[in-house]
């Protein structure tokens, strides 16, 4: 039989151990190990009693919580659940200790009667056993802004966005979404609407923190706030959220139905909402979270047309929610934390098409012609001829992996690769194959897509070149922003190439990348094709 979660309950409130551990004491998985009065006997009893799990009011005497917390986090390694007071100073005390590596927080009913604890039992008992699972605290952010930056430059105009984006977060939310969001530019394309697992009193706060560390505009959202590009609105808690179309500017809605999936707000809530009034202009994005709330809206967006991303395994607190919609195949993308803003932005600054009539929702859409930032064959432009690049070492072929999530990319570059004499060692539709291929050909030169399934073109250059550190790995990608060039040079790729790319624009950049280690052959090789 599994052992029981350990427990420490610290409260400088007699009344309210008593009636933690009481309620603890209900679910037979959970032991309470026993209770401390403050800061300084919690440390002591840490030592002594080895609980799995620790629950920490903030407002104690003596050792505060908050140092109590640090020191718990650094020195003890043990997951920490802020039972927080239900007002404005509680609020932002709990956001400092969940910056400062608290698992998550459940606040107090207003009135701490025996009859109003229930009212926390089931969430409180579900974070503690999820706290146990996650093990040691990740800690994000050491400090968080106490007084609100100068204000923002106001937006030259208010534009509509070409994406709506929608993100459903839980457990180790706040850091996560932070993280992102204080990421993306100000000029972001898209509008974003979060749902985060909190309660009515923390979201406005939580929205607020977040405007003052992001150059995009947050809020907390209400009922006819416009979805515009660079703003992002955080549903207020205990209420859904929902888009829609109207023509004096698309918008979101509150609602106060019931709970759906045990919350309110409720991440399926808002992602069906994006699907129906979206479609295939709706990003949905589910982040670390208990639970599955969010698995089956993401998988509706999925079959409206949309694309669909969950957070990956090894970047979230709690590896719940994206986890559902993986198993179920609702999700098109894995990303971790670090890429998901390099990837919205990637998504984001791409022209919304629109639905072509026949499609069926949910079946990816045959690319049109030149729509991968390809031409097609049967051009009238004139044939350049390249003289055939071969290896110093041995004068054979050049040895290329593409990598590219469009079967039509991948058959255009590899008509170039034929161009210049070189010779096709593997393809990938992914980044996760991408790094299979590469260990399996061993090419001499990867020409490597950004935006892809599985994994992002960029993570895919960081890991390969990681473990291969001579890899000579050239971006060939339609999403040629700034942040996008720069991070791939960073990550270790040797050039940068946007579609359209003509082949003698190629041609040059991989000479460039071989340097010595190639030469190029008299004999000349007529080009087939011409521009990616």
């Amino acid at each position: 039989m599994k052992e029981p979660v350990r427990v420490l309950v610290v409260d400088d409130s007699a009344l309210m151990r008593k009636l933690i551990a009481e309620l603890l004491a209900r679910d037979p998985q959970i032991q309470v190990a026993g209770t401390a009065l403050d800061g300084d006997f919690a440390l002591k009893k840490i030592g002594e009693l080895k609980p799995d799990v620790v629950t920490l009011d903030l407002e104690m005497p003596r050792m505060s919580g908050m140092e109590t917390l640090r020191y718990i986090t650094r020195h003890h390694r043990l997951p920490v659940i802020v039972v927080s007071s239900h007002s404005t100073q509680g609020a932002i005390a709990t956001f400092k200790a969940l910056s400062l590596g608290a698992f998550d927080f459940v606040a107090k009913p207003r009135d701490a009667a025996p009859d109003h604890m229930d009212e926390i039992a089931v969430e409180l008992i579900g974070k503690i056993k999820a706290a146990a699972q996650s093990g040691a605290p990740r800690v994000v952010n050491e400090t968080i802004p106490e007084k609100r930056r100068a204000a923002k430059p106001r937006p030259r105009q208010a534009a509509p966005p070409r994406k709506i984006v929608a993100v459903g977060v839980s457990t180790g939310g706040p850091n996560a979404v932070q993280s992102v969001l204080s990421q993306l530019p100000a000029e972001f394309p898209g509008a974003i609407v979060i749902v985060q697992h909190m309660p009515a009193g923390f979201t406005e706060l939580f929205a607020e923190r977040l405007d003052e560390v992001c150059k995009i505009e947050v809020k907390e959202a209400r009922s006819g706030d416009l979805l515009l590009a660079g703003r992002a609105l955080v549903c207020p808690g205990d209420r859904h959220i929902i888009v829609k179309r109207n023509a004096g500017g698309d918008m979101v809605v509150l609602t106060d139905e019931a709970r759906v999936n045990g919350h309110r707000p409720s991440v399926d809530v808002l992602l069906r909402s994006v699907a129906a009034e979206f479609g295939t202009n709706g990003i949905g994005v589910l982040m670390t979270g208990m639970g599955e709330d969010g698995a089956e809206g993401l998988g509706e967006l999925k079959r409206a047309g949309g694309l669909t991303i969950a957070q990956s395994e090894e970047s979230c607190v709690v590896f719940g929610m994206p986890k559902v919609a993986i198993e179920r195949g609702h999700a098109q993308r894995i990303v971790s934390l670090e890429m998901l803003a390099h990837t919205l932005m990637a998504q984001c600054r791409e022209e919304a098409e629109p639905a072509r009539a026949g499609a069926h929702p949910g079946q990816p859409a045959v690319a049109p012609a030149g729509s991968s930032g390809f031409a097609t064959a049967g051009r009238m432009n004139p044939m350049p001829q390249f003289p055939a690049l071969l290896r110093s070492k041995d004068r054979q072929p050049v040895r290329y992996l593409v990598v590219d999530d469009s079967v039509f990319a991948r058959r255009n570059l590899t008509k170039m690769i034929e161009d210049f004499g070189g010779q096709v060692a593997g393809e990938a539709g992914d980044g996760c194959t991408a790094i299979t291929e590469y260990d399996r050909s061993q090419p001499d030169i990867v020409l490597m897509d950004i935006t892809m399934p599985q994994m992002e073109g960029i993570e895919a250059v960081d890991r390969i070149v990681r473990q291969h550190p001579e890899a000579r790995v050239v971006m060939v990608s339609s999403v040629g922003y700034q942040e996008n060039i720069v991070t791939s040079l960073q990550k270790g790729a040797r050039h940068f190439v946007q579609k359209p790319v003509k082949p003698e624009v190629l041609y040059e950049v991989i000479k460039y990348v071989m340097g010595d280690d190639a030469l190029a052959e008299a004999k000349s090789v007529a080009a087939g094709g011409a521009s990616v």
